[in-house]
């Protein structure tokens, strides 16, 4: 509020008075919560996409991984399963500020997630 504002009386009044709560800003915002069990299906489901990976891995199969009927990982190296799990770690963290509504969700944006930052290594 700047100095030559009136501050405004009749929101303090509605907020002291009749009990109704001015909008929350953003910084004071709740934390999101999940089910009890969000990160486990989480982590398994990250879990399942490493083990197809290191399994097509053993086989020779580098180029392209099919995970499932839609998802593919186009591989541009070997990874190790130290490097794969690294990358899950990250993802799990990004996951809590946007987390994915189903499995097949958290598959395939663990999947685009390998395919986009794979170049890092």
């Amino acid at each position: 509020m700047y100095f030559e504002e009136q501050p405004p009386y009749e929101d303090i009044h509605l907020s002291l008075f009749e009990g109704k709560r001015p909008r929350d800003p953003v910084s004071t915002k709740p934390e999101q919560t999940f089910d009890s069990n969000f990160l486990y299906e989480l982590d398994s489901a990250c879990q399942e996409v490493i083990n197809g990976i290191l399994s097509q891995q053993l086989n020779n199969v580098v180029e392209c991984i099919k995970i499932s009927e839609t998802n593919y990982i186009y591989l541009k190296k070997v990874f190790s399963a130290v490097e794969l799990k690294k990358l899950k770690q990250e993802y799990i963290k990004l996951a809590k500020f946007h987390p994915p509504k189903n499995k097949e969700e958290m598959t395939k944006t663990f999947v685009e997630y390998i395919n986009t930052v794979q170049d890092r290594f």
